[in-house]
């Protein structure tokens, strides 16, 4: 019986090509749904891409958790030995602190850029972020933080090099700041000569233009009083971010972050705007799908003597009911179908050959999209959510059908 049915489902929608007002039909619904799905999925899959990449580039620059203490310095390396002991999930930690220091133009001897100088462990860095591979240029083409950051040598931001014309190997003046005696109004500067030894490139502005990275031991040689006050951590890739923090704030009483809660309004934008765009084009695939109501409404008028006699025949109401929303059911599908393979090409067209170009308040340059399955899927079965929805309305009216009168009056 069942196949019967989606025989007879089959055999209505592909005879409609008979009749024009049906045809017409049949072609603006399928164009509709076909459009929709391929904008929901291509839009989708491009915010999707933009919240991937953000992500990925701040993680690049941060850990996936850092411990703060205000300012008041670590014992580091003794917390380091209690996550061994007590947290087995942290695979990795490294110590930092940050101090403001001011820069020397080479070229106009003004001494009016003001700096973060961010001190790291150059051995453990690594373990815990992706910066050393944003580096483009270094001394001897090496990327490895033990062999750039040897005394005095420091890595620069790309923007700053560009704007203050700075390469590698040259060599620049910090100026840093100190308070002399009792006199907290007076406040006198030393200088240290620094060689750049490497220029990174994260892409995001504040870093690439503001961010000077020494070793610790550099650091503590021009403020002797620093010490570590931040530690980056990496998580095995089981662990429990949420719980994680939990515990570890229970522990040690410190300040345990997630790199997204430094950006919260960024993180909150990414996700509204996927939210809202996919919210808009549902509706609009929502709109297309309405046109199956017109399509089975007509349907249903100019089949009711065949409808008739199925009934007559033996075949049950439901059932009945059931050829439509396979008529309704195949259009969808094959429409989706369409749609999506659209919008697989066009993605993988705008992933290979990524010719348009963002302004720079984004913090890419080009139009990135992310597809995946999930996505695909998704758009896939509201389409067809959508089509049940607008199936409902008309099939529902084949209850009222009279058989008596359909046959005695039409038959």
């Amino acid at each position: 019986m069942k196949q019967l049915i989606l025989m007879l489902g089959w055999r209505i929608l592909k005879g409609a090509r008979h009749e024009q007002s049906i045809s017409t039909m049949i072609k603006i619904s399928f164009l509709g749904i076909a459009i929709g799905v391929f904008s929901m999925a291509l839009v989708v899959s491009i915010m999707n891409g933009f919240e991937k990449v953000t992500h990925e580039k701040m993680q690049n620059i941060h850990p996936q958790l850092f411990i703060r203490s205000d300012g008041y310095p670590m014992n580091a390396y003794k917390l380091g030995s209690m996550f061994k002991k007590e947290f087995p999930e942290i695979a990795a930690y490294a110590p930092s602190d940050t101090q403001n220091v001011l820069l020397e133009n080479n070229t106009t001897h003004a001494i009016d850029t003001v700096l973060v100088l961010r001190g790291i462990d150059p051995e453990r860095e690594a373990n815990v972020s992706a910066l050393h591979t944003k580096l483009t240029q270094t001394l001897d083409n090496s990327k490895s933080f033990p062999k750039l950051l040897i005394d005095n040598q420091i890595l620069i931001g790309k923007k700053l090099a560009q704007n203050l014309e700075l390469d590698v190997g040259q060599t620049i003046t910090l100026f840093y700041a100190h308070q002399k005696g009792k006199q907290k109004r007076s406040v006198s500067f030393d200088e240290v000569e620094v060689v750049v030894s490497g220029i990174f490139d994260t892409g995001i502005d504040e870093f690439d233009s503001n961010l000077v990275i020494s070793s610790l031991e550099f650091l503590k040689e021009i403020f002797p009083k620093a010490n570590p006050t931040e530690i980056g951590l990496r998580l095995d890739p089981n662990a429990s971010e949420d719980k994680l923090i939990h515990d570890l704030n229970f522990r040690i009483g410190l300040d345990v972050l997630s790199w997204k809660q430094l950006y919260p309004a960024l993180v909150s934008a990414l996700q509204l705007e996927k939210y809202v765009m996919f919210f808009l084009l549902a509706l609009i695939t929502l709109v297309a799908s309405m046109n199956i109501i017109s399509l089975t409404f007509m349907q249903i008028i100019r089949k009711q003597k065949d409808m008739a006699l199925l009934q007559a025949l033996g075949l049950a109401p439901q059932q009945v009911a059931y050829i439509f929303y396979i008529v309704g059911f195949l259009l969808t599908s094959i429409a989706s179908i369409v749609g999506l393979a659209c919008a697989f090409f066009v993605g993988i067209f705008l992933d290979r050959y990524p010719f348009i170009e963002l302004p720079d308040v984004y913090y890419v340059t080009k139009l990135p999209i992310r597809m995946s399955p999930l996505i695909f899927g998704s758009m896939f079965l509201l389409a067809l959510f959508f089509t049940a929805i607008a199936l409902w309305i008309p099939i529902r009216t084949l209850k009222k059908m009279k058989i008596a009168n359909v046959l005695r009056f039409e038959a």
